[in-house]
C-alpha cells in the first residue's frame, strides 16, 4: 500500500529483504509464535491447539495476529510505535527461530523554502543557498540545471558562484526522509539577477509577488496577458476587478501588490504582468511566469535483457506518458554522464563488471519520483520488499513485511536498506 503524504498525517516504512523459502519453512511444524515489541514485552502468543493470547500493552486493541500465516496486523500506528519488532517460533523439534524487522514511523517532511544570499565583485557573483528546515533526520539534495551536486556538497546550505560565462539557471532544495521528499526551486535570468517564476499543482492556492516593488505608487495593474486585466487599484480608488475567470478567485493586497489566485487549474499558466505607474509619472513594468503542472507519477521500469556468452546486454526504459518530465538514471557509483539521459538506458553486464543497481528518475519543476531495480549477478534480478503505511489508517496485512515469507533472520538484519533513493 503506498503512503499518501496529504495533511500533517504520519506514516510509517517497512523495509526487508525477501528469505527464499522462508514462508514454506515457517509453516510447517510449529508449536508456538509469539511477536515482541521489545525483547521483553510480548504483543501476542499463538500456541497449537491453545486461543491465541493478547498480552496487555499499547497494541492490545489494535493488533490482531493471523495464525495461520503468522501475518501481525497493526491498526492506526504512531510514532512511539517504532521500535525492532521481534518474532519468534517454536519448531515440533523444540528449536527456537528468531527473527526481527524494524518498522519505523515517521512524519512526512515539510516543504522547503530557498534563502538566497548574494555578493557580487565585479564580475563574479557569489551564492549562498539555504533550505534548512526544524526536522534533522532528513537527507538534503542539492540540483542545478544539469543534474545533482556531488556528494561531498550536499548539505542544508551550498556556496556557488556565478560568473557571465557560467552560471546555473535554476536551483532545486530537495529534502527527504525514507517516506517522503519536498522540494523548493528558484531561477536565474543572468549572473545574480533572479528570475520571477512560480510553479504549482492543480488546485494549489498561488501567491504571485514581485520584490522591491517602489514604495510610492499612483496605480498598479495586474495582466494575464498583455491585454487581459484582472484586477487594478489606483490611489484614492477602490480595487477594480475586472469580468474575467479570476474575478472569484482573485484577491489584490494593494499595500504589497501581491497577488492571490485561489485553487489554480493549468489553464491559469501564463506569464503575468504587473504595470506600476509611479508618482514621477514613470510606468514600470514587471513579469512572473506561473506553470500549473501535474505531480509526475512513479515510474515504472521495464526490462529487456539479452544474453551472449559471458556478456548481457540490458535495455531499460521508464517512459511517462503525457508529461514533460527530465529523466535522470543513476547507478551504483552515482549519475549516468549526461548524454545517456533519456527515457531509455543501455548497458552491459559482465561477470567482471556490472551495477547492482539502476534507478530511473522522472521528474518536473513540483514533483519527482523515481523507481529501482536490483542485480545479483550479471543478468540476475534481485528482489526487495518495499511497503508504506500510512498512520491512523488500518493496516491490511501489517503491509506484507511482517508476514512470513517476507521475514528477515537476524543474520541478516544488518542488510536493511532503510532508505529509498
Amino acid at each position: 500500500m503506498d503512503c499518501s503524504l496529504s495533511g500533517s498525517s504520519v506514516c510509517g516504512i517497512f523495509q526487508a529483504r525477501v528469505l527464499e523459502g522462508g514462508a514454506i519453512a515457517f509453516m510447517q511444524n510449529r508449536r508456538s509464535l509469539t511477536w515482541f515489541y521489545t525483547t521483553d514485552q510480548k504483543i501476542v502468543e499463538w500456541e497449537s491447539g491453545e486461543p491465541t493470547k493478547y498480552f496487555d500493552t499499547k497494541f492490545k486493541d489494535r493488533a490482531t495476529l493471523d495464525s495461520q500465516s503468522g501475518t501481525l496486523h497493526i491498526r492506526k500506528v504512531e510514532k512511539e510505535d517504532s521500535s525492532t519488532y521481534l518474532l519468534r517460533v517454536l519448531k515440533d523439534n523444540g528449536h527456537e527461530e528468531e527473527y526481527k524487522i524494524s518498522l519505523m514511523v515517521l512524519d512526512p517532511v515539510p516543504k522547503p523554502k530557498i534563502n538566497v544570499n548574494m555578493t557580487q565583485k565585479m564580475n563574479t557573483c557569489h551564492l549562498t543557498l539555504s533550505c534548512g528546515i526544524q526536522d534533522q533526520s532528513v537527507t538534503y539534495t542539492w540540483y542545478w540545471e544539469s543534474g545533482s551536486f556531488p556528494k561531498q556538497l550536499q548539505s542544508s546550505v551550498l556556496e556557488d558562484v556565478h560568473t557571465p560565462e557560467s552560471y546555473s539557471k535554476s536551483y532545486t532544495c530537495q529534502v527527504s526522509n525514507p517516506i517522503s521528499r519536498q522540494n523548493d526551486t528558484i531561477h536565474f535570468t543572468s549572473p545574480c539577477v533572479q528570475g520571477y517564476s512560480k510553479y504549482a499543482t492543480p488546485g494549489d492556492n498561488v501567491s504571485l509577488q514581485i520584490s522591491n516593488l517602489p514604495m510610492k505608487n499612483r496605480s498598479l495593474a495586474w495582466f494575464y496577458t498583455t491585454d487581459q486585466k484582472i484586477v487594478e487599484r489606483e490611489s484614492g480608488e477602490p480595487t477594480k476587478y475586472f469580468d474575467t475567470k479570476f474575478k472569484d478567485r482573485a484577491t489584490l493586497d494593494s499595500q504589497s501588490g501581491t497577488l492571490h489566485i485561489r485553487k489554480v487549474q493549468k489553464e491559469d499558466s501564463s506569464t503575468y504582468l504587473l504595470r506600476v505607474l509611479k508618482d514621477n509619472g514613470h510606468e514600470e513594468e514587471y513579469k512572473i511566469s506561473l506553470m500549473v503542472l501535474d505531480p509526475v507519477p512513479k515510474p515504472e521500469i521495464n526490462v529487456n535483457m539479452t544474453q551472449k556468452m559471458n556478456t548481457c546486454n540490458l535495455t531499460l526504459s521508464c517512459g511517462i506518458q503525457g508529461h514533460s518530465v527530465t529523466y535522470t538514471w543513476y547507478w551504483e557509483s552515482g549519475s549516468f554522464p549526461k548524454q545517456l539521459q533519456s527515457s531509455v538506458l543501455e548497458d552491459v553486464h559482465t561477470p567482471e563488471s556490472y551495477s547492482k543497481s539502476y534507478t530511473c528518475q522522472v521528474s518536473n519543476p513540483i514533483s519527482r519520483q523515481n523507481n529501482t531495480i536490483h542485480f545479483t549477478s550479471p543478468c540476475v534480478q534481485d528482489s526487495i520488499a518495499l511497503n508504506r503505511i500510512r498512520a491512523g489508517t488500518d493496516v491490511g496485512n501489517l503491509v506484507k513485511s511482517f508476514e512470513v515469507g517476507n521475514l528477515i533472520s537476524t543474520d541478516q538484519i544488518n542488510e536493511l536498506i532503510m532508505g529509498s533513493k
